[in-house]
């Protein structure tokens, strides 16, 4: 079993159960199905110097009042945000399966969720390798939603990215990302 399955499997519960060979077969269905429909992943980020200061990042004439946040970065003298998203087309296969088959609309929204995270991942490894090459550390990303780093900083987020006219992100009127497949993050370099 490959490790993108695992993954898939404990986001559906299956704990310590590989599940059986359907299971299976439906991930990895719904993997390419998802991918041949939405195509590729689109990021987009941003790169500027900091000052952090204890329950505060300032950035570009900006700033996150966050304990979280700025314990996480603690140190930093560059802060890196970035927006992913899998598109709206994942969210209308996940829609169009819910109407006819609920258990495969869960699996659908399993798979868009660890493609998502697998393409973060990627993308912090990225950013982490770039920062190597200047000599610093990049921290692990870190969420609005994450301690008191709250969802209201998305809005932020994607208006200092143009993650709306870039990738097509939005927000509802609770701070929820739409497209639902997307993430942002803060990534420090210390």
């Amino acid at each position: 079993m490959t490790p993108y399955a695992r993954r898939v499997l404990n986001y559906l519960g299956y704990r310590d159960n590989d599940g059986d060979e359907r299971i299976l077969r439906e991930i990895s269905d719904a993997r390419n199905e998802i991918l041949e429909t939405c195509g590729e992943v689109k990021s987009v980020k941003g790169l500027w110097s900091c000052d952090v200061e204890p329950g505060l990042i300032s950035f570009s004439g900006r700033c996150f009042k966050s304990e979280s946040l700025a314990g996480h970065v603690a140190g930093a003298k560059f802060f890196c945000l970035f927006a992913v998203t899998l598109g709206a087309r994942a969210d209308m296969l996940i829609n169009r399966h819910g109407v006819s088959n609920m258990g495969r609309s869960v699996v659908f929204d399993a798979v868009a969720s660890v493609l998502v995270d697998e393409y973060c991942r990627e993308l912090s490894r990225e950013i982490a390798a770039e920062s190597v090459v200047a000599g610093l550390k990049a921290t692990k990303r870190f969420s609005p939603g994450y301690g008191d780093f709250g969802l209201e900083y998305q809005r932020e987020i994607l208006n200092i990215l143009g993650a709306g006219k870039r990738i097509g992100l939005a927000l509802t009127e609770v701070n929820m990302l739409v497209p639902s497949k997307s993430v942002t993050a803060a990534i420090g370099f210390v």
